[in-house]
Formats: structure tokens, sequence, C-alpha cells
């Protein structure tokens, strides 16, 4: 009886596992199966509200993108504000609304980081 039951369990978790493989093979909301875009298109000023535009160093040139994910918070990736390579975090600037980077059109908002 044990091994009859050692046998259906196998199966079945067998089973679970191959439908859970077909499902997630299925599943492709928000995939990115290119590793570079191109012949893309420029984006409706205001498409992208939540986007904002991480500068840091003496210049400000450029370094990453963040989301808004609440009204004190950004979220960005670690790699943007490693403090290893001699960059403080509190240095840093953001802007919202920017729209184009090579001119100020007047929607973007420079804010400095709090903490």
């Amino acid at each position: 009886m044990f091994l009859q039951q050692t046998i259906a369990m196998k199966l079945s978790l067998k089973f679970v596992f191959f439908i859970i493989v077909i499902v997630a093979n299925k599943v492709s909301c928000s995939l990115i199966r290119e590793k570079r875009l191109s012949h893309g298109k420029d984006a409706e000023k205001n498409a992208w509200p939540s986007q904002v535009l991480i500068l840091t160093g003496d210049e400000y040139y450029r370094t990453c993108g963040g989301s808004i994910i609440s009204e004190s918070w950004v979220l960005t990736a670690a790699h943007c504000v490693r403090t290893n390579e001699g960059r403080d975090p509190m240095t840093y600037k953001l802007v919202f609304g920017e729209y184009n980077r090579q001119k100020e059109d007047g929607t973007e908002v420079r804010r400095n980081i709090a903490k």
C-alpha cells in the first residue's frame, strides 16, 4: 500500500510539474525576447509619467532610470546607486517629466534625493 501511494505521489508531482512547464511557456506578458530594441519609435509626450531620469556626477550625466512607486519613493536598480565607486546617492538629481534630453522644454522637474 505504501509503495502504491509513493508511486501515485511521484506521478502526481510529475504531472503537476509538466502542467507548470506548459503554462509557463505560454505566459508572455512583459517578456522581451530580443536583447536590444531596434526600429523603435519615440514615445508620446507624457506617455510614461512614472518614469524618472537619474543624474549623477559634477556634470550630472545620465546614469539610470527609475519608476515612481509612491509620493516619496522612486525605485531603481541597485547598480544605479552603488556607493562603492565613490558615488554618494545624496548628490544625485532626479528629473521628472523629461521628454527630450536634448533641450529643456518646460516639462522637467528636478529634485534632490532626500535620503
